[in-house]
Parts: structure tokens; sequence; C-alpha cells
């Protein structure tokens, strides 16, 4: 049996996936980035970015819950207002922190990271975790999150686009990168291109290789939710306009 560190960390990650442990496996895949004199390789950027994600979906999860009782609790009495306001307070600022330490860390790697997909996806993370601070933050930090994104997302897009059109990790970085512009930026044209074209690109190579893989074909499927939602969005706006005329 192979008694190696890289054996010892990868296996209690994997261990701590299978639990749902996500936190526990940040801890062992940071321990054992810090203690690798090179590079994570392709699985262990992926299983970090997999333990980062859901380690902060928990977060998500309660802030949009929150954010969906926030009408009804305005007209509730004003005391409890105050306590909704002061509990969804306590998960925004634990978001937050979250958010800042594994962007601090995802910067160190990439300080010793020279593979281009590796530097794609830590982009990509940095994009990703800005853009959920700004599904919930206001003023001044929510314009900083944005303005991180702006940064690093286009980067990612550009590089994204060099990959195979099948590749997880560009087809992740366009569906994304897609979002941020409809949601957050409300660049809703830009949106949609960005969707459609990575959408049709990636039908194209999926057909000419003849490729059936799973991953590859949900990506396909977010990507033309997406589309066939936005532009009924589109349209029905437009017919809202033409009444109000």
């Amino acid at each position: 049996m192979d008694s190696s560190p890289k054996n010892k960390y990868i296996f209690q990650a994997l261990l701590a996936k299978n639990c749902h442990r996500y936190k526990d496996m940040v801890s062992i895949l940071e321990e054992y980035a810090e203690k690798k004199e090179t590079e994570l390789n392709n699985e262990e950027r992926n299983l970090l970015a997999l333990a980062y994600k859901n380690k902060l979906e928990i977060y998500r999860k309660v802030l949009k819950q929150l954010k969906l009782k926030e009408s009804n609790e305005k007209n509730k009495e004003a005391d409890n207002f105050l306590y909704y306001l002061e509990y969804k307070e306590i998960y925004e600022n634990k978001m937050i922190e979250k958010v800042k330490e594994m962007i601090n860390f995802i910067r160190q790697l990439l300080e010793k990271t020279e593979e281009k997909e590796g530097k794609l996806l830590y982009y990509k993370l940095i994009g990703d975790f800005n853009r959920y601070i700004a599904e919930f933050a206001k003023g001044d930090l929510r314009e900083l999150a944005i303005n991180e994104c702006i940064d690093y997302y286009p980067k990612a897009y550009e590089m994204a686009k060099e990959l195979n059109p099948l590749n997880i990790i560009s087809l992740g970085t366009k569906l994304n990168y897609s979002v941020f512009l409809y949601e957050t930026l409300n660049e809703r044209e830009k949106g949609i291109e960005v969707a459609y074209d990575s959408f049709e690109i990636a039908c194209r190579q999926k057909t000419r290789d003849n490729v059936d893989n799973k991953e590859v074909n949900a990506f396909i499927n977010m990507f033309k939710d997406n589309i066939i939602d936005w532009r009924q969005r589109r349209d029905n706006q437009k017919k809202k306009n033409k009444n109000i005329i």
C-alpha cells in the first residue's frame, strides 16, 4: 500500500467528501497544498474547488432563504424585523469571512501555478466567490466584489476559449461568466450572447467528436435552459414596454 503523504491527504479528502464534511475536506487539502512544493495537479485542484464550493453553499442557501423572507418580515413587528436583520448579518459576515480566507489561499496557489488550466480554475474561483458576495452585499462591498469579478472573469473566459470546448473547467467558466453578466452586471444581451456562443460551440464539438459525457451534457443543458429563460424574459419585457407606450 502507498503510504506517501499524498496518498494520506487525498484519501482523507475523499473520505471527507463521501461524508459530506466539506469543512474537513478544505482543511485537509489546504494543509496538503501548503506542504507540497510543486503546484497542485488537475485532480487536486478540482477536489479543492469542490470542497470550497460545497463549504460556501451552506451559507449561500441560508442567505437565499433569508432574502426570500425579507419582504414578509418587513410587514411584521418592528422588533422582529430587527431580529431578522441581526440574524441575516451573522450569515453575511460568515460568508464574507470564508470567501476572504479562500481567495487569499487561492492567490497563494496562483503564485506557484504555471499550468494554464490551473490558472484558469483559480481565476474562475475568484470570480465565482466574489459573485457570491455580490448576491447579497450592498454599497461599497458589492461594488468591490463586482470589480473583482470584472478583473478575473474576463481573463478566465479568454483562457477558457483556448481550451477544448468540452473541457469541464472551460464550460463552467463560460457558464458562470454569462450568469455574472446577465444577473449581476445586468448586461443581459451580452450574457445571452456569451451563453449562446458557448452553447453552439460546445454542441458542434460534441457532435463532431461523438461525445456522450454526463458532465458535458449537464453543462449544455444548463446553457440551453438559461438561454431559453433569458430570451423569454427579454421578450416579456418588450411586450410590457410596448403596452406602456
